[in-house]
Parts: structure tokens; sequence; C-alpha cells
């Protein structure tokens, strides 16, 4: 189960940007939305909303290129061309991601 994505330095994301799926104090009470282990209670969905050229897309972009590069074990040749364009000094810095996963309960 997801825990949390964090990516810097891709598209339209040049600071460090999480998403995490802990559930607040302020859902503890809504059982039917939540998945309970012995570590860690976790949203079992979530929504991402914003405004127009917000990185919505990007977002799933991020998810999309780590699942590529899982899957063929292998980083795309054309994503070198994929920094955040927003500050020149992007293009020298490197992307980076992680994710975090509870596995088997």
């Amino acid at each position: 189960m997801l825990i949390q994505v964090n990516v810097q330095n891709f598209k339209s994301f040049n600071e460090s940007n999480s998403l995490n799926m802990i559930a607040s104090n302020k859902l503890r009470t809504q059982k039917d939305r939540l998945y309970e282990s012995v570590d860690v209670t976790l949203l079992k969905s979530a929504v991402i909303y914003g405004a127009n050229a917000s990185g919505k897309s990007n977002f799933v972009e991020v998810l999309r290129f780590m699942k590529e590069c899982v899957i063929n074990q292998e980083i795309p040749i054309e994503s070198y061309n994929w920094y955040c364009r927003n500050h020149e000094d992007n293009k020298e810095k490197i992307s980076s991601f992680s994710v975090q996963l509870l596995l088997n309960g």
C-alpha cells in the first residue's frame, strides 16, 4: 500500500513535493476510509485538486515514469530532458524520486 511519494526537479516540480497517504487524526473515526496496520493508519484513496497548470497531470507523469523505470529496469534516454525548466540551473541538477510502501501488512 502506498504511504508516500516524493519528487524533485521533474517536469513542473522544482522543490521537493510529496503525496502523503498517512491519515490525520481528524479522519481516525471514519474507519471505512482507512487502512489500519500495526504501525500506521493510511487513507484508502485520495483526490488531487488544483487550478489549471498546477501540476496535477505532471504528478501522474511522475507515477508513470517511476512505474516504467521499475518495469523496464532502466531509465528512458529521453528523460534527461524532463527536468524542471522553471530555473536554468536545474538542467545540471539531478532529479530525485522516492516511494514509501507498506508491504505484507
